[in-house]
Parts: structure tokens; sequence; C-alpha cells
């Protein structure tokens, strides 16, 4: 009956921890989900020379 009654102790602390870790897994999604970046224009083009470091770096010189 001891062996019995240890497993189920066993389990239950088991059961309880890993419902603790969900617990703070869904809460730390809904943290980022909060600070994450607004989505992006699908349509949006980037512009490519400013992509080239040559280009990146004649624009800080030119300022």
């Amino acid at each position: 009956m001891s062996q019995r009654n240890g497993d189920r102790a066993r389990a239950d602390r088991t059961r309880n921890a890993r419902l603790h870790q969900r617990a703070r897994i869904r809460d730390f999604r809904k943290t980022m989900q909060q600070h994450a970046p607004k989505s992006i224009d699908p349509n949006h083009k980037p512009n490519v020379d400013m992509l080239r470091t040559g280009a990146a770096s004649n624009v800080k010189e030119n300022q």
C-alpha cells in the first residue's frame, strides 16, 4: 500500500509541475506576442539600392 501511495504522490508532483510549466509558457508567449513588431504590408517592396552596402555607406556620407 505504501508503494502505491508513493507512486500517486510522485505522479501528482509531476502533473502539477507539468501544468505549472504550461502556464509559464502560455504567459511567456502572451508577453512576446504583445511586444512583437507589427506585420509588414505584403505589397511593400524594399529599395534594393539601399540594401547594397555601397549605397548604404553613400547615404551615411551624404548626411
